[in-house]
């Protein structure tokens, strides 16, 4: 199966801990820390029918796939209250502060252009391995990567910066 790295809420599937954990051969070493069965980590990113147990249940996903879209921003509807969790998830995952910005650039770059532009984001400069968003140094050579928390801090994103209203 293929991964698809692209989300339908602005995440980058291929720096998620998860993908990352899959494409390594490390769901074990995962699964014994979460305490959960390996086979329900195994995701190939959201937009893939093999998600993780973690991914499965998204209101986001289950949304854009009933209304056969492929980012939130092409919903008129957008943000919408499935925002509202992702909200309130952002005060322990600080990395859901990105989507809003990333969905913009979705819009500005188009989907392959914003692919590309993620995976060299998310790419070690020093040796080309991917990091995870909350890696804060290459898992292969030692070197210091730009985490997701180091991004939301340099944008002062101390909060989720959408204010989703009831609709």
């Amino acid at each position: 199966m293929e991964t698809r790295n692209e989300s339908h809420c602005g995440l980058y599937c291929g720096s998620c801990t998860i993908v990352l954990a899959r494409e390594r051969d490390k769901l074990k070493v995962y699964a014994k820390q979460w305490k959960c069965a390996p086979e329900n980590l195994v995701c190939y990113g959201c937009r893939s029918e093999q998600v993780s147990t973690f991914c499965s249940e998204c209101a986001i996903r289950k949304c854009t796939r009933k209304k056969d879209i492929g980012f939130c921003v092409e919903c008129k509807e957008y943000p919408c209250n499935h925002y509202k969790r992702f909200k309130e998830m952002s005060k322990e995952l600080p990395h859901l502060r990105l989507q809003p910005r990333e969905l913009q650039k979705v819009c500005e770059m188009g989907t392959e252009g914003w692919l590309d532009h993620q995976k060299e984001r998310w790419t070690c400069k020093e040796c080309g391995e991917m990091f995870a968003w909350y890696d804060e140094k290459c898992s292969k050579c030692g070197a210091k990567v730009k985490s997701s928390i180091d991004e939301v801090n340099e944008l002062g994103l101390y909060e989720y910066p959408l204010d989703i209203q009831e609709k």
